[in-house]
């Protein structure tokens, strides 16, 4: 499977804020393309915590959610939020965790990759606010592009006296319209490297 994003470490997309709330010590506080990307007291702190999807409809679940009775099993119901793969590494597994939509108008999917270095969750949902809720150790978050979109890289970081867990991860900013809502994609992992988490975001097939 090619590389299908690239890093730009000099292009000033993540820029750290000037000042640090208390409480994010040590994480990143700032912006990535105009987003607010930030632990979550401090998107609190700013009035940007809510990042629920605007929507005039009341969604149903389709397999199995936190606080929510079980549905339907996800594969049979399609969406035009469903996250599908050109290719998958061979000997991988892919499994459907949840989808939240209102009708055949998707609002969230939930999928879990596993592969031999460990397993990789898959997220893409919409959203009202232009911020995204991560604990990312300072010197971890870069910019970078998944098929020609603007994405945010965070790289693990080692555990430390302060951070006792990291993750690495590809946030896709597939679609910024706010009309009402943008749409983000997002591979999440504390087992495979930023690397791969690149190069399977890049075979997704884009919203």
């Amino acid at each position: 499977m090619p590389p299908s994003a690239t890093i730009h470490p000099g292009d000033g997309a993540c820029i750290p804020a000037n000042s640090q709330t208390p409480g994010s010590k040590g994480l990143f506080s700032g912006t990535c393309y105009a987003w607010r990307l930030a632990p979550h007291d401090v998107l609190v702190a700013l009035g940007l915590h809510d990042l629920e999807a605007r929507l005039d409809c009341d969604p149903q679940l389709w397999g199995n959610a936190i606080d929510a009775s079980p549905g339907p099993p996800p594969a049979s119901h399609l969406t035009d939020l469903d996250i599908v793969f050109a290719a998958l590494p061979r000997g991988s597994n892919l499994e459907q965790v949840a989808k939240w939509a209102c009708g055949s108008h998707g609002v969230s999917e939930s999928l879990t990759l596993t592969l031999d270095g460990g397993s990789v969750s898959v997220d893409r949902w919409l959203q009202g606010t232009p911020a995204i809720e991560t604990e990312a150790v300072n010197g971890s978050v870069t910019g970078c592009e998944v098929r020609s979109k603007p994405a945010i890289c965070i790289d693990y970081a080692p555990e430390d006296d302060l951070h006792a867990y990291s993750a690495a991860q590809v946030v896709v900013l597939e679609d910024q319209s706010f009309d009402p809502n943008a749409v983000v994609l997002r591979f999440w992992s504390d087992e495979v490297d930023l690397a791969t988490l690149r190069e399977l975001a890049g075979e997704v097939i884009p919203y």
